[in-house]
């Protein structure tokens, strides 16, 4: 819980579902990071995520975010985000400012 991601770089380029970073716990900010992955660059699945100045995308076309029904008031704010977002019922999501590719 409550953890801070500043400043990141993460290529995941091996093999099939090589994520940058997955939120099990409440309340995580990822600002200003670069991910590149094969699978979902982000993967939250707890409650509060906040992302923002992010660059993510994926090798192999999968969503930059993906948001599982677990993860609840996640903030997306001015991010580049290849292929979107994946939501799967988080409740209480905000976007806003984001250019998705």
């Amino acid at each position: 819980n409550a953890c801070e991601f500043r400043k990141i770089k993460v290529w995941q380029p091996g093999p099939d579902n090589r994520r940058g970073i997955v939120f099990n716990g409440d309340d995580c900010l990822l600002y200003d990071a670069q991910f590149k992955t094969r699978h979902h660059p982000v993967w939250v699945n707890g409650d509060g995520a906040w992302m923002e100045a992010n660059t993510l995308e994926s090798y192999d076309d999968y969503a930059a975010i993906r948001l599982n029904d677990r993860s609840s008031t996640a903030t997306i704010k001015e991010n580049t985000l290849y292929n979107g977002v994946l939501d799967l019922g988080c409740d209480g999501l905000r976007m806003y400012g984001n250019v998705i590719e």
